[in-house]
């Protein structure tokens, strides 16, 4: 955050413009998003902030791609304003995404410290990052007070001081995805973020749909809620 208010702040020397106004948007990668997407998926962790991170960079390398598609898509009317006090909102937004951001990747190094017998100690990861060069993040200080409290807390989302923050963020949240989404400008970190955020504290998800599908199309059977056990339905559509 601290860099992005340079580089917004930078003019261009030749034409004096803002500098951000002549960088082309399309974005390059190393690929260390992708090999985080691709281990989370090996070890059946859902990331999706990152994954849409990653996706973001590669939808802006389909410049040519894009710049053609927008004489032929359309979208909302031009008319479409943002309401409210939406430059806070936003900052409530861009921290409970980022917030959410951090759980994902703890969730995942949790994951593969098990799988993989790293034994991470996860309060030291979180104050070696902060003493790093590119993260130093304030938030660090609050997850290393969470794995302090819960060493094997598995998501930070489940630390009590964690959790009320984000309960506090929760409305000025969602009215930013709302009227991003109603102009028309994408915004796929947040919008993962808090998708990720009501699946992760729901008690109940509609997979009991997808597993009858699954068992309608395949007999790949599937679990009861009132009952142990795997089963199996003979439907009467077939």
């Amino acid at each position: 955050m601290e860099i992005a208010a340079e580089v917004l702040s930078e003019k261009d020397q030749d034409t004096k413009l803002p500098l951000i106004s002549v960088i082309l948007d399309r974005a390059e990668q190393k690929g260390t998003g992708k090999w985080t997407s691709q281990n989370a998926l090996d070890l059946g962790i859902p990331i999706p902030t990152i994954d849409a991170s990653v996706s973001a960079r590669n939808m802006s390398a389909l410049k040519d791609e894009r710049v053609y598609a927008s004489t032929r898509l359309k979208g909302p009317p031009e008319s479409v304003k943002f309401t409210g006090r939406f430059a806070e909102d936003l900052g409530d937004a861009a921290q409970a995404s980022t917030i959410v951001s951090y759980a994902q990747g703890f969730h995942l190094m949790h994951a593969a410290s098990e799988e993989y017998q790293y034994d991470i100690p996860f309060e030291e990861v979180a104050r070696i990052w902060k003493g790093g060069c590119i993260i130093r993040a304030r938030l660090l200080d609050s997850i290393r007070q969470a794995y302090n409290s819960t060493p094997l807390i598995r998501n930070p989302l489940l630390d009590p001081a964690i959790a009320a923050t984000m309960i506090g963020l929760d409305s000025n949240w969602r009215e930013v995805v709302a009227q991003a989404n109603k102009a028309g400008i994408p915004t796929p970190a947040i919008d993962a973020s808090l998708n990720y955020y009501d699946s992760y504290r729901s008690e109940h998800l509609p997979a009991n749909m997808i597993q009858g599908l699954r068992d309608r199309f395949g007999s790949h059977g599937y679990e009861r809620t009132d009952k142990q056990g795997h089963y199996h339905t003979n439907w009467s559509g077939r």
